[in-house]
């Protein structure tokens, strides 16, 4: 419950920053409306301004709110990845949280 609330809101955030940057709008415009390419897209730039944030915040409050969306997301992956059986997912999540968290 918590962690979709929070996400709920870091997305309102997310596209009100893609609202007032014509770049990302001009971006938007050359799909030519499918959408699933929208959809593609917006999740890319959604994890991308994650990770941007993280790095360049000094809000402690907003640093939490990321790092917990981050942690949630990659326990979900990796719970899945057990259930399913997917030693490969298993390794290559504990290889990428590794190198997320290590810098």
């Amino acid at each position: 419950m918590i962690l979709y609330e929070i996400e709920r809101q870091l997305i309102v955030e997310c596209i009100a920053k893609i609202e007032n940057n014509e770049s990302i709008l001009i971006q938007l415009g050359e799909l030519d409306g499918e959408a699933k390419d929208i959809a593609i897209f917006l999740a890319k730039h959604y994890m991308d301004w994650i990770a941007k944030q993280r790095m360049e915040t000094t809000d402690k409050v907003f640093m939490m709110s990321l790092n917990y969306v981050s942690v949630m997301n990659m326990y979900g992956n990796l719970k899945m990845a057990v259930r399913s059986g997917d030693s490969v997912g298993i390794k290559g999540r504990n290889l990428l949280t590794f190198l997320q968290w290590g810098n």
